[in-house]
């Protein structure tokens, strides 16, 4: 994936897109990244997940995998806000992985307050487009967290 560009389009489609380790999405999301002149710098499929999906996992406790996905307003603030917990209550994250994976936010991709657990968390070649990303008084307990290529 490319990070140097001036902007992008993203189109969700209604097709399946399925990651190199068999997992499936419902949704594609197309995006295209130019440059100054409109140029195509780069164009990607990945899967898409709407963030209130993602928000169930983590209220159930469950893990996550977004290895080639795309995630479009995630904040564990606005999880908060939404499961009535304080505004800086810790929030559980089992076995997080996003490796290839494209972030997009117009505010902050926000994963402030958030407790990784079990095992190793990768953004390996993650993506975090538009608006800034906040890992506030986050804290990685078990193993090792990759952020290569980010």
């Amino acid at each position: 994936m490319i990070f140097d560009f001036s902007s992008y389009k993203v189109k969700i489609r209604d097709n399946e897109f399925t990651t190199p380790d068999e997992k499936k999405y419902p949704n594609t999301a197309s995006i295209s990244f130019f440059d100054k002149n409109r140029k195509e710098l780069s164009y990607v499929e990945l899967g898409y997940t709407d963030v209130n999906n993602l928000y169930e996992l983590i209220k159930k406790a469950e893990i996550i995998n977004l290895d080639y996905c795309y995630i479009e307003e995630f904040s564990l603030s606005k999880y908060r806000q939404i499961n009535n917990l304080e505004k800086e209550e810790l929030v559980t994250i089992k076995s997080f992985t996003a490796k290839n994976s494209v972030f997009d936010a117009i505010e902050l991709t926000d994963f402030s307050f958030g407790v990784f657990q079990e095992g190793n968390v990768s953004f390996q070649n993650a993506g975090f487009i538009h608006a800034g990303v906040n890992f506030t008084s986050s804290v990685f307990e078990d193993g090792k967290v990759n952020f290569n290529s980010c």
